[in-house]
């Protein structure tokens, strides 16, 4: 699990600050240099990565160790090579919500009265286009998750990673489906922070969620009331949105309240 938070921090740490800088360079040089490296590192597999940067890391200059966890330096190369991929998507998810955010209405209008540029980036602009990021965290720990049992064994780290290898290998069943459970609940967890963390930056989000009241439809001429399959026929758009977000399942024949 410390891999696993350490490789989540270098994706936040190296993809936030990319994207800020590629959105607010757009059309220069280091956008490009951004969006070529941005593109290799979601291209390289991690375990690639760990081989190309254990020889002028650990054998030529002896700089990191080459495997465990004795000391906190020995935690610098495996979660970077499991967390660069990562970076890397998450610096073009930034790049690309920054740039849509600062194409918009309000933002013009903090730079007409006056605000410094970082404020209008840092201050405004980079909370809107953090809501891509927000949403691919739960994907992201997912993919940690599965990368590092290939990263453990390329570093001879001692972690759950290995520990699954081995019971799948020893036909530890009990010890499998704990972890397997482990996993999924901390996937479960992870994706309702996310979407909890989604409402908080943008309002709207958690506004669409609430049920809105629906006006009255008119009753037949007998005065009976109408029930939904009229209503599909006269409103199909209307009456499915009402259906799905209100009512319930399609074939629901509750009367339009």
């Amino acid at each position: 699990m410390l891999l696993g938070l350490a490789a989540l921090g270098w994706m936040l740490l190296l993809g936030v600050p990319a994207g800020i800088i590629a959105a607010v360079r757009r059309g220069h040089r280091i956008d490009g240099a951004v969006s070529a490296v941005a593109s290799l590192g979601m291209a390289i597999p991690n375990f690639v990565l760990a081989g190309a940067l254990m020889g002028p890391l650990v054998f030529w200059t002896g700089w990191l160790p080459a495997a465990g966890l004795q000391t906190a330096s020995a935690l610098v190369l495996p979660s970077f090579c499991l967390g660069m991929p990562f970076a890397a998507q998450v610096a073009r998810l930034v790049r690309t919500g920054m740039l849509e955010v600062l194409g918009q209405d309000w933002i013009r209008t903090a730079r007409a009265k006056g605000l410094p540029e970082h404020r209008v980036v840092l201050g405004h602009a980079l909370r809107g286009a953090l809501l891509p990021v927000v949403t691919f965290l739960g994907p992201a720990l997912a993919g940690i998750l599965t990368g590092s049992l290939v990263i453990e064994q390329v570093f001879a780290i001692p972690g759950v990673g290995t520990h699954f290898v081995q019971s799948a290998l020893n036909r530890d069943y009990t010890l499998a489906l704990g972890i397997t459970v482990s996993y999924t609940a901390l996937l479960g967890l992870l994706t309702l922070l996310a979407d909890w963390s989604m409402a908080k930056l943008d309002p709207r989000m958690e506004s669409l969620s609430q049920p809105q009241p629906l006006r009255a439809a008119a009753p037949r001429e007998d005065g009976s009331p109408r029930v939904v399959e009229e209503l599909c026929d006269r409103d199909p758009q209307r009456a499915l949105y009402g259906i799905e977000m209100r009512l319930g399942p399609p074939g629901f024949l509750a009367p339009w309240k």
